[in-house]
């Protein structure tokens, strides 16, 4: 049964109409795009903006629990994450006409998918913002993590396998089973050797917010990450997997790719060292990702056509894996 079936039909109105009922709060809601859920940005009258989010009515409470620990978890060590207001009945995650719904803080800055060519200290910082929450959750566990989910990188080759037959394109299907060929020649014999650890599993240029400084200049005004938003495809995997994660989303922006991962991946070492193993596999990993997205995209694209936030980053997917998957991987 597809998460997309059951995407909430929630609307502007009926996000304003919840503010009032559940929070108390008269406000105005405009919708912000989101996969399977439903978002709204919030502007109150009293002059605070939030984020209300209404989950997917397949979503398990559980993993809405473990995603409350673990944001929880991130602020306390000082991390930029969203804060979560519960409901005027102190609720923290309220169910609202069949959906589970939370309203969470707005971080101010500017979303990492509007900064052309993101600098190199800002990469640096990406990396040391995985880094220390995977440190802050060293020895944290949930059984609500440890889930079959198709955007788990371990899950690339039951997500190729399973939705190849949507990518029509000869080029691009060769592309997807070179890169399940080199799974099993490289990841495979190491994955006995991977760390895992609780991830925040999707911090894409669309979910990393970045300080807006006052130089004119991109290279000089982002340097810093301001929040790390979204905790909805958490989950229990390879400790690497956030670096490579991070990583897919700048493959054709980066003057040089290899060099964006090594910048991404010394800021997460600093606060939470790899093993040898562990960076081995890392452009295993950043090649999984982007064939893993461009086949869920082919997937989703056929299950509900006309919607471009499915598709937004197909297309670069595509390209980057055409371009790298033929470099030597030594």
């Amino acid at each position: 049964m597809s998460l997309l079936d059951h995407t909430p039909t929630t609307t502007a109105a009926d996000a304003e109409r919840i503010l009032r009922e559940v929070y108390g709060l008269d406000a105005t809601a405009t919708d912000l795009p989101s996969e399977r859920d439903r978002t709204f940005r919030i502007e109150a009258w009293d002059g605070t903006r939030w984020v209300l989010k209404v989950s997917n009515a397949l979503e398990d409470p559980a993993m809405l629990e473990v995603q409350t620990e673990v944001s929880g978890i991130a602020a306390r060590a000082g991390l930029p994450v969203q804060g979560l207001r519960p409901s005027v009945d102190g609720v923290a995650v309220p169910r609202v006409d069949g959906h589970l719904v939370r309203l969470l803080e707005w971080l101010p800055g500017a979303l990492l998918v509007d900064v052309e060519g993101a600098p190199p200290a800002l990469l640096h910082d990406l990396g040391s913002v995985l880094g220390r929450l995977a440190a802050a959750l060293d020895g944290y566990d949930h059984p609500a993590a440890h889930r079959d989910f198709f955007w788990d990188v371990l899950a690339m080759p039951s997500v190729v396998r399973d939705g190849l037959a949507s990518v029509t394109d000869p080029e691009r299907r060769a592309l997807a089973e070179a890169v399940l060929e080199r799974w099993t020649e490289h990841v495979v014999p190491a994955l006995p050797s991977l760390r895992r650890a609780v991830l925040h599993g999707d911090a894409n240029d669309h979910n990393v917010v970045v300080d807006a400084g006052t130089s004119d200049r991109p290279a000089e005004r982002y340097v810093r990450v301001s929040g790390l938003l979204d905790f909805g495809d958490l989950v229990h995997s390879v400790l690497p997997a956030d670096i490579a994660v991070a990583a897919s989303y700048h493959m054709l922006d980066a003057p040089d790719a290899v060099e964006m991962l090594a910048t991404i991946t010394r800021g997460f070492h600093e606060h939470r060292p790899l093993t040898e193993a562990e960076v081995g596999v890392l452009w295993d990993l950043v090649l999984a990702r982007l064939v893993q997205s461009g086949v869920t995209a082919a997937v989703q694209s056929a299950e509900r056509p006309g919607d471009d936030y499915l598709t937004v980053d197909e297309d670069a997917s595509w390209e980057a894996l055409r371009r790298y998957v033929p470099l030597p991987r030594e």
